[in-house]
């Protein structure tokens, strides 16, 4: 009887002990994936455990928020332009932000267009492949000379045209793509389309234009 006794009180002790073990992992951000109850490789002493946590590291376990920077090919930047992108929690999916600028320049035309993208994005998966939705915003600004005795015309790579010496204009448009970006810092990798949406000084002159592809290289850290 005395054997059991004692038994039982250790098997109690070793099972509350394991429970606070939980709830301390629990607290600092890991996510406790399922307890193997396992017989110890040598006989155990009053105070070991024989309950054995496997823990698995999910996309919350970062101690400041992934950023990245990269360059992109086309899309709402223009032809080329440089962005900073970062979540807005400590993870490497969920909703993040993004900013940039870009352009391009055409000399044989006396020709300027800058653009300056912002815009908010979703990601969705894991293990480094994400699928990203989002929408942008991107200011244009147009400059283009103006010959002697003459009024220049130009279209935009956007398929708008552009009139007059200087003009200020929006695109709205959405993005769905694939992004492959690593755990820790390293290599990224976007590629998808964006089906655009054109105002020009507040009125909608086309309404959805085919959609455009987009590219980009950068590195997260």
């Amino acid at each position: 009887m005395k054997i059991k006794y004692y038994f039982f009180l250790w098997v109690a002790f070793t099972g509350t002990k394991a429970i606070a073990q939980k709830k301390q992992i629990q607290q600092f951000g890991d996510v406790f994936t399922r307890v193997n109850f396992a017989p110890p490789s040598s006989k155990p002493s009053c105070g070991d455990s024989i309950f054995y946590p496997t823990l698995v590291q999910k996309n919350v376990a970062y101690k400041r928020k992934p950023q990245l920077i990269y360059l992109n090919l086309w899309g709402e930047g223009n032809l080329l332009s440089i962005n900073y992108d970062r979540r807005f929690k400590n993870q490497l999916d969920g909703w993040g932000w993004h900013v940039g600028i870009g352009g391009i320049v055409l000399p044989d035309y006396n020709f300027t267009e800058i653009n300056l993208p912002v815009g908010v994005n979703y990601l969705m998966g894991n293990k480094g492949n994400y699928l990203e939705l989002g929408i942008n915003e991107s200011v244009v600004f147009d400059k283009l000379s103006q010959p002697e005795g003459g009024e220049a015309e130009i279209t935009s790579l956007y398929g708008v045209n552009i009139h007059g010496t200087n003009s200020l204009w929006s695109l709205t448009s959405g993005t769905i793509g694939y992004r492959r970006q690593p755990k820790n810092s390293g290599f990224c990798f976007r590629v998808g389309i964006l089906p655009f949406i054109t105002y020009i000084d507040g009125k909608l002159e086309k309404p959805i234009q085919s959609p455009t592809g987009y590219m980009s290289f950068g590195y997260k850290f």
